[in-house]
């Protein structure tokens, strides 16, 4: 849904699905529960992106389609993630991109082939995925995480009510590491 708002209905639909992306395609628009959402299928998003519109500009509507995704995650599972409540909402600053943080890997957990883990120190939170799958991640010669970049850019905005924060992936397993390792820094940009 956050990729149909960035590029248009239009334009998503005319984007070449190869096999089991076919399915989530299916679902966009509507309010049927689609499949769940394996890791395969946002790195088969992101390469259809950017054989359609280039490598830097797809990777830019990746992020982007993220960040609009959040929204949908935010409305659908606010309720459930605790992300509304009261004690939530007045919990200091980084307090709460922290369980912000964790309540999402949780979600992920939840409904991807991803095993996310949350950590964190003085400075970052660092999200490490795993994939459950074998063979998740073709080898590429860039990070294929960006949506997932884009998503976490959102919540922490959305987190500290309107601060931007540094949201990076540091490796990928697309590039030949075991796992996904995305940095939050805890001290916002602005």
């Amino acid at each position: 849904m956050g990729m149909e708002e960035v590029i248009g209905p239009d334009r998503l639909l005319s984007l070449q699905f190869p096999g089991s992306l076919q399915v989530l395609a299916d679902h966009a628009g509507t309010s049927d529960q689609p499949p769940d959402l394996l890791i395969e299928h946002l790195c088969q998003l992101q390469s259809s992106l950017e054989k359609t519109y280039g490598q830097i500009p797809g990777r830019g509507l990746a992020v982007r389609s993220g960040r609009a995704g959040f929204k949908h995650i935010l409305r659908e599972f606010a309720d459930e993630l605790g992300l509304v409540r009261l004690e939530f909402r007045l919990m200091p600053g980084t307090c709460r991109l922290e369980a912000g943080s964790n309540a999402l890997a949780k979600l992920f957990n939840q409904f991807t082939c991803q095993h996310v883990v949350p950590n964190q120190d003085d400075q970052d939170i660092l999200w490490l995925m795993d994939h459950l799958t074998s063979g998740a991640h073709g080898q590429t010669e860039s990070s294929a995480c960006q949506f997932a970049v884009g998503l976490l850019q959102e919540a922490m905005y959305w987190l500290s009510g309107g601060k931007t924060f540094q949201v990076e992936e540091i490796q990928c397993a697309s590039t030949g590491h075991a796992q996904c390792k995305v940095r939050i820094r805890k001290k916002p940009i602005q």
